[in-house]
């Protein structure tokens, strides 16, 4: 896609549309329907002449309307670059004349594009598609000054994610620069590193975008740090408070995990580094190694607890045999699997993140579920599970939603369908992704003495969203 720009932001002439191939694409396309390298050209000329003063390069595809203008979808399903709904891919190799490099699962994709254009016009030319400079600062760098870019949009890295972005690279402080993860959330909710943009000066936030000063002297407690714990943390330390987070383990929680099974796409260790940066900014104590009992807590005495510390799993959903195994999720990244049907139990983000994992892999993956089919991907954005679930499928996952694992044997397993029938399935192994349970028996123990509130997966598993936005929002109000 192409759109052109005068200086006042306002289109100057209707955008134009061209995708950059002749090729079809897997039956996503016909030539009569896409613009060559050159007919892009050409329309850029006309652009030009009609007065524009900049120009903006996309990446434009079929088959879904939302690939037109958030093309990070296009590489979200794990060793899947390309992906465009219904279960259709495009090969930048072979497709769009060669012109697009995805060896960076998208990160300046359209930059030899942009390259290309330049020939032909004399205004600026930049591009979108995942510019992201502070994710790759060397690369975006040598692309300006080699004259590849003159120009980088960035768009909901800034609008959504940090409005200081600009400013923050200026003073090459990218590790105060809150990272956009791709993720899309956006797209029908708040965004997953920062809810204020959806939420600031309506109900759940009168106050708007700013943390509000505090409320008189509190001392805060914040016992977890994942994701929850550490916005937590750091809000009520822009507040003014006397803050204090404490973790049995690493900080992080579960983001180590999602990064390994999501892949890089979604830049979870930028934003676990985030976190943890600015826990350093704002003053935060921050304990490592420390499990919070009520006893440490009553010692430490403070105003306000804030009980982050994650879900439970309940047990493994059924017993395995010597060649069929049933092993949670997080030691699947570990555990030898064979590459045979591989079962993943559980609808959820981790189970179908998972599933993509062992997929690319080269695993053959069964996921069965007693949820309905709607509850596919139940955590995950909207415009990532349009995305996620074809490309699944079209890599010969199977799902199958309202069944139930009845029992495991040595090489199968055996599944009660939503007829009540039982079927055989071949298996060597199975993943226990099932959902999470809430683990607030801390808070509970708690909440007779101090002020309490829970947050994140403590109360309600779902997203790292959720988790992130249920600590602001708690952390605003304690």
């Amino acid at each position: 896609m192409l759109a052109a720009y005068s200086g006042n932001s306002e289109p100057v002439c209707p955008l134009a549309e061209p995708t950059l191939t002749t090729e079809r694409i897997h039956g996503a396309g016909f030539d009569s329907l896409v613009n060559t390298k050159e007919e892009l050209a050409a329309i850029c000329q006309a652009i030009e002449a009609a007065g524009a003063d900049a120009l903006e390069l996309r990446l434009g595809t079929f088959a879904f309307n939302e690939a037109q203008f958030i093309n990070d979808v296009c590489f979200a399903g794990y060793g899947y670059d390309g992906t465009m709904s219904y279960g259709i891919a495009f090969d930048p190799k072979s497709n769009f004349q060669g012109i697009l490099d995805s060896s960076h699962s998208g990160c300046g994709l359209i930059m030899d594009a942009c390259r290309y254009v330049k020939q032909f016009v004399k205004i600026p030319v930049g591009g979108v598609v995942f510019m992201d400079p502070a994710s790759a600062s060397d690369y975006f760098g040598q692309a300006l000054n080699d004259d590849t870019l003159e120009l980088i949009y960035v768009h909901r890295a800034v609008s959504n994610c940090d409005s200081e972005y600009a400013n923050k690279l200026l003073e090459n402080r990218i590790d105060g620069i809150r990272p956009c993860c791709r993720c899309l959330n956006c797209m029908g909710g708040p965004c997953r590193v920062n809810p204020t943009s959806a939420m600031g000066f309506i109900e759940a936030m009168p106050e708007g975008f700013e943390v509000p000063a505090c409320d008189g002297s509190k001392k805060v407690m914040v016992i977890g740090g994942g994701p929850a714990g550490m916005e937590a943390a750091r809000v009520c330390a822009e507040c003014g408070y006397d803050v204090s987070l404490c973790e049995k383990s690493a900080l992080g929680g579960l983001l180590d995990f999602a990064e390994m099974v999501k892949g890089k796409h979604e830049s979870l260790s930028r934003l676990k580094n985030y976190l943890s940066h600015v826990l350093e900014v704002e003053g935060v104590n921050v304990v490592t190694g420390k499990e919070v009992d009520a006893a440490f807590a009553h010692e430490e005495k403070p105003d306000v607890v804030i009980v982050s510390t994650g879900s439970k799993r309940p047990g493994l959903a059924a017993s395995g045999s010597s060649a069929t195994p049933v092993i949670g999720v997080t030691d699947s990244l570990s555990a030898e699997i064979g590459n045979n049907v591989v079962a993943v139990l559980g609808f959820n983000a981790q189970t179908v993140d998972t599933a993509h994992y062992l997929t690319a892999q080269g695993k053959k993956v069964t996921i069965v579920s007693d949820e309905p089919e709607e509850a596919f991907g139940t955590g995950q954005s909207m415009m990532l599970d349009k995305f996620v679930e074809p490309v699944f499928l079209a890599a010969g996952g199977s799902v199958r939603s309202e069944s139930k694992l009845k029992s495991v044997s040595d090489g199968e397993v055996v599944l009660t369908t939503s007829f009540g029938v039982d079927i055989t399935v071949p298996c060597y192994c199975v993943v226990d992704a099932s959902n999470m349970v809430a683990g607030t028996s801390l808070a509970d123990e708690l909440s007779g003495d101090f002020d309490v509130v829970a947050v994140g997966d403590c109360p309600t598993p779902l997203s790292i969203q959720n988790a992130i936005t249920t600590a602001n929002l708690a952390a605003r109000h304690c």
